[in-house]
């Protein structure tokens, strides 16, 4: 019975090589399966069928793709703590199983495995609004996803209490979304850092010099969005580089500003191109809003957490306005309505007078993007009367620098 068998040899993570050696794990598969019958499978990424179809393996030798659907983070946590668990379970000592090798040959201890699961379970699997999040803004790419919810599982925003609670309630209390949004801005700091942050820019970041509007990053993400949105095939998601800028240089844009936007969203991964393997954007190149860009429009219009965290670091014209904001931060008892309140009421001003007259007709996206801003400015406004709770400096756990 066992010569009847099929072999089946799986090479996992191929694509995450150097391409030399994606080419010789290939070859080496290749190999095999002309000496021996064998069903062979390499799970790789779009990226990589992409350049491995027009130079390489996949060119020159008879394969069949299958796409497979990208598992949710939830399931993805769901299912490492149910493996997990069931390791806790196998021992009772359980003293060898609080310690692994991780890179570099260190090891990594963890004192009660209990309390770790309880806490990832309300952060991940219980609060599924956050893993969302973490999804689009990695481009639903599990590696980085996991990297990123590590930023925020380890942010000292998440207080002793916090972990404390998850810890007795075994998974049954989740965590304030203001605080997990806050650790996820603000990851370690104190302030947020665009250069030390993997996975989030400031929208309304300007280059130095410039008299463009804060909302011009906005105005290129949402009008990427609306073409992605009436779409009916996967090459109308996509418009080329030089299409864009003929839709922005009739503003008034400058070449160097637009370039400024586009490059930037493209190598923070906010924008994607038709051909994965294109490392720089030319006019010719199509591109598209990326699920990354898509969730930074969402912390635009529907995030006070973020909106606030920009304001301590995004410069502005009025000089008064910078240190009302800065005066506002620096109180015991922070008003963060009242610095959110400030900013988009500059922010707005500033908008009107690089954009004073705008067809609605010719310019769509940009009266959508004035519309949704509206909205939040005045939900902001609203809340302003409203007792907003103190946010606490982290506090140093125990066993920390």
């Amino acid at each position: 019975m066992g010569e009847q068998r099929l072999p089946i040899l799986v090479f996992d993570n191929v694509d995450h090589l150097p391409r030399s050696i994606q080419d010789q794990v290939f070859q080496y598969a290749v190999g095999l399966s002309t000496s021996v019958a064998s069903f062979l499978v390499c799970p790789v990424t779009d990226t990589t069928v992409w350049s491995l179809s027009k130079a390489g393996p996949l060119q020159s030798f008879h394969s069949r793709a299958f796409f497979l659907p990208v598992p949710s983070l939830k399931d993805v946590f769901a299912k490492r703590l149910e493996v997990l668990q069931s390791e806790l379970d196998i021992s009772e000592k359980g003293e060898a199983r609080k310690s692994a090798l991780v890179g570099g040959g260190m090891r990594l201890t963890i004192n009660d495995v209990q309390s770790f699961c309880a806490a990832v379970e309300s952060i991940f699997v219980a609060t599924s609004d956050i893993t969302a999040v973490i999804g689009r803004l990695c481009n639903y790419d599990v590696r980085r996803s996991l990297e990123l919810s590590g930023e925020i599982l380890s942010s000292p925003w998440i207080g002793l209490e916090e972990l404390l609670k998850m810890y007795v309630a075994k998974g049954e209390v989740r965590p304030k979304r203001t605080v997990l949004m806050t650790s996820l801005v603000l990851q370690k700091g104190t302030i947020y850092d665009e250069d030390k942050h993997n996975f989030l820019i400031n929208l309304f970041a300007r280059p130095a010099g410039s008299l463009t509007s804060p909302f011009m990053g906005l105005y290129l993400l949402k009008y990427l969005a609306m073409i992605d949105e009436k779409a009916s095939t996967t090459r109308d998601r996509f418009v080329g580089v030089s299409e864009l800028w003929d839709r922005f240089h009739t503003l008034g844009v400058h070449r160097e500003t637009f370039r400024y936007y586009v490059d930037r969203f493209h190598s923070r991964s906010l924008i994607e191109t038709y051909d994965p393997s294109d490392k720089f954007l030319r006019d010719e190149t199509l591109i598209r809003v990326s699920p990354a860009g898509l969730a930074h429009l969402r912390l635009v219009f529907s995030d006070n957490v973020y909106i606030s965290q920009m304001a301590l670091v995004t410069p502005v014209t009025a000089e008064s306005v910078a240190i009302t904001i800065r005066e506002e931060a620096q109180k015991t008892y922070q008003g963060w309505m009242k610095i959110c309140n400030v900013l988009l009421t500059e922010m707005r001003a500033e908008d009107s007078r690089v954009f004073p007259a705008v067809a609605e007709d010719v310019y769509p996206w940009i009266f959508s993007v004035r519309s949704e801003v509206e909205q939040l400015h005045q939900r902001v406004a609203e809340r302003r009367s409203k007792p907003f709770k103190k946010m606490r400096a982290p506090r140093a756990r125990a066993g920390s620098n």
